[in-house]
């Protein structure tokens, strides 16, 4: 009989948990890179509990891996893989309901992100009390540049201080102000009026990890004349918002500058009781 123990991973070394995380996502949607730095940032960054993140052993061999997330009041799954020789074993359900196990007896909010096109997953979470919430997309596209004397660049402090004012109190946890904070120096920021966007360079490509206008003034095209303005600022055009953004929030705009969507969407899910 195959014996399947869980272990904390505390017990484990941040190279070894690592080299753990990766091949428990080989083949998955999106390529899991095996760098011990951006592991780090992502445990960092996400506020990820090693203390009660688990790792599943099989006769004593690494076999797969969850990560917790946890900030007040609210428990995220942030990662569940199994490596690929050992799926198929309930490998998945144990470390699912070990992970919701400490989060149900703090009467947490208890939450997920799934990819639409992972069939599997999404069937195990739901099997487990977890319902959709809302979709969350991913768009791509050009920017017309649009130079505007009133942009600034503003520091990632008083960006992260403006999204805490003025964005939904409930954005997902990748955008929300608590992991912007933590996003690498290299992270920019600009204000025009009273629209903010803060992004990430990678090469030719700008990534949007924020864009929040004031309440007071949306759907008035400040969003948009803002990321002309960073184009034409920047030199880029090209454009890419991963999906993590609500549906609700990111289509009107991707629609109306003709970006294309993301073939990988996902769904976030939260449990009920």
């Amino acid at each position: 009989m195959t014996s399947i123990i869980l272990h904390p991973a505390t017990s484990y070394s941040l190279a070894t948990l690592n080299d753990i995380f990766v091949g428990s996502f080989q083949g998955y949607f999106v390529p899991i890179p095996n760098d011990l730095r951006m592991f780090a940032y992502r445990l960092r960054s996400e506020h990820i509990d090693l203390t009660e993140s688990l790792v599943a052993e099989v006769d004593g061999q690494h076999a797969g891996i969850s990560l917790t997330a946890r900030r007040l009041g609210k428990t995220r799954l942030a990662g569940l893989g199994v490596y690929p020789e050992y799926r198929k074993l309930g490998i998945g359900q144990k470390l699912t309901s070990a992970f919701m196990q400490p989060a149900l007896e703090r009467q947490d909010e208890v939450l997920l992100e799934c990819f639409q096109a992972n069939i599997g997953a999404l069937q195990l979470y739901q099997k487990n009390g977890f319902e959709i919430r809302r979709n969350l997309l991913g768009y791509s596209g050009q920017v017309a540049a649009g130079a505007d004397p009133g942009l600034q660049k503003i520091s990632l402090l008083e960006a992260v201080a403006f999204v805490r004012e003025h964005a939904a109190p409930d954005l997902p946890w990748q955008i929300s102000a608590d992991t912007l904070i933590s996003l690498l120096p290299t992270a920019q920021a600009y204000r025009l009026d009273n629209s903010v966007a803060i992004l990430s360079q990678a090469g030719e490509h700008l990534y949007v990890r924020s864009l929040v206008t004031a309440p007071e003034d949306r759907n008035q095209g400040q969003a948009t004349r803002l990321l002309k303005a960073i184009a034409a600022a920047t030199g880029i055009s090209s454009f890419q918002a991963i999906p993590v953004f609500p549906e609700d929030l990111i289509r009107p705009l991707a629609e109306k500058l003709g970006w294309q969507r993301s073939d990988l969407c996902q769904y976030e899910l939260v449990y009920r009781s």
